[in-house]
């Protein structure tokens, strides 16, 4: 019987060296692979805690963290610790106001623009008056007031939206149809107050300008935060809880789609009469991996807002001008209110909240004003890019006439 060859010892060298190599190789994969999924789970639980503290992700509660608020004095919920249940503190205001005779709220146009934007609010407002002069109900006069982040003199003046209103009167249709009383005014904003971009770092919007025009609308100037380094916006109060009961914020860029967009407003106000807030979501498809929660389920800043209720202006309008400063108001409304530390606040006061179609909101994307005619019968006016028009126009009459056919 034959014996194997002997190895060298060179040979069980180079084979021990081998084998030791392999397992040092093997070891060193596995500790990079264990610190680099510890770095991964690291990264995770700084960017939820990050997230949890910031409000822009659900947070899973534990016992009965969800009933804790951060609200205080008598804007806080009152919790029963017997059986947990919330009640309101702070009681909306139900009641409409005493110069307004009629049992319809006292509504307020609102038109904020900077001064760059002033040839498309005048031609917005011709819009607005062409669809209006079409409408054969009778229409409550609104009053409309064109709010200029700027100076005067660099603002549309009285002699420029005169022109506009008359150029649309005719035997049977005069503007104080529509819009009773045409008010201007001027918040005399800096460069750095007027500010509106986008932040790469922050990853999202920085809008100075609007949240200063919009706060000054409930006569909130001095929040903490809300007047960046300490400016003094030269805005006189202009106290429209003693005039109004609700204000609609629309932007130039709001398109009427029906001839009677106003008594379909007023019609849709009285109807859901008292809420604080009413407004569209967006209504447009993300296109990037997730969505950004929650501010992609926000209600878009075009919309109508309550005047005059403390429980809205003193806790949350002056709750979000201090925690989102420079955020544009309808998404820090969106981050405040949903903010975990705000459950039980939100859980009492959600339904004031009201998410309707009286208005759409398409953002800057084009939109087909005929499919939305044809699908939307409520919608009165849509806040969105320019319309299709031309060659596009035929693809937006082809998906109609598809409607029609299966309906």
């Amino acid at each position: 019987m034959r014996r194997a060859p002997a190895l060298s010892r060179a040979s069980l060298r180079s084979a021990k060296e081998s084998r030791f190599r392999r397992t040092t190789e093997r070891r060193h994969l596995t500790q990079f692979i264990g610190s680099l999924w510890g770095v991964i789970v690291w990264f995770l639980l700084v960017v939820q805690v990050l997230c949890w503290y910031d409000g822009t992700f659900p947070r899973l509660r534990m016992g009965d963290w969800g009933a804790r608020t951060t609200a205080s004095g008598s804007d806080a919920p009152w919790l029963d610790n017997q059986s947990g249940a919330l009640y309101a503190r702070c009681v909306p205001r139900t009641t409409l106001l005493t110069t307004n005779r009629s049992s319809r709220p006292n509504v307020l146009l609102v038109v904020p623009y900077p001064p760059k934007q002033a040839p498309q609010v005048l031609e917005t407002l011709r819009q607005w008056l062409r669809q209006a002069s079409a409408c054969a109900e009778t229409a409550y006069a609104s009053d409309l007031l064109l709010f200029c982040s700027r100076a005067e003199t660099n603002c549309l003046q009285r002699e420029q939206v005169q022109l506009v209103l008359d150029s649309v009167r005719n035997e049977t249709f005069r503007s104080e149809q529509v819009f009773s009383r045409v008010l201007l005014r001027f918040a005399n904003l800096s460069d750095y107050a007027d500010a509106y971009y986008f932040s790469r770092w922050r990853r999202r919007h920085i809008s100075r300008g609007t949240a200063n025009l919009f706060y000054a609308l409930f006569d909130l100037y001095h929040v903490p935060g809300s007047t960046s380094r300490h400016e003094e916006h030269r805005i006189h109060p202009m106290g429209l809880a003693l005039q109004y009961d609700y204000f609609v914020w629309l932007e130039p860029d709001v398109y009427a789609l029906r001839p009677c967009f106003l008594p379909m407003l007023h019609r849709s106000v009285a109807k859901r009469h008292p809420f604080w807030v009413m407004g569209s979501a967006p209504l447009y498809q993300r296109h990037r991996w997730c969505v950004t929660w929650p501010h992609d389920h926000h209600l878009n800043g075009n919309a109508v807002y309550r005047l005059g209720d403390p429980c809205f202006t003193h806790t949350v309008l002056r709750g979000m001008a201090t925690r989102f400063p420079d955020e544009p108001f309808d998404s820090a409304m969106q981050r405040w209110r949903m903010a975990t530390a705000h459950d039980s606040w939100w859980r009492v006061y959600a339904h004031l909240f009201v998410y309707t179609d009286w208005i759409q909101n398409y953002g800057s994307r084009a939109w087909c004003p005929e499919l939305v005619s044809k699908t939307s019968p409520f919608t009165a006016m849509v806040h969105g890019g320019q319309p299709y028009r031309n060659e596009n126009q035929d693809a937006c009459v082809a998906a109609v006439t598809s409607i029609l056919r299966r309906s």
